[in-house]
């Protein structure tokens, strides 16, 4: 599924709200990432499952801020590609 990169208090990445309800349980709390040969546990806050579906923190964050990610022209954030790995696992990838 397409992804795209988040700034609030961390950085992260945004899920469209059709795939978040495609491919997340609304039972889980956190999920596991691969970013390359890392995994990494992000949490899944309330929020998540209301209106900000997003990925925060963590090995997410850290991808962004060694790929120089971080900071992009307004309506213009990075893309990324987030694979289901099966069950709570997903792997994150650059586009």
């Amino acid at each position: 599924m397409l992804v795209k990169g988040w700034k609030g208090s961390c950085f992260g990445v945004r899920l469209y709200l059709a795939d978040r309800d495609r491919y997340f349980q609304p039972g889980w709390r956190a999920v596991e990432v691969e970013v390359g040969a890392e995994v990494g546990t992000i949490p899944l806050w309330p929020s998540f499952w209301r209106d900000c579906p997003e990925l925060r923190g963590g090995i997410v964050q850290d991808l962004l801020r060694r790929e120089r990610l971080t900071s992009w022209p307004y309506w213009s954030p990075p893309q990324f590609e987030l694979t289901p790995l099966g069950g709570l696992r997903f792997r994150l990838t650059c586009l």
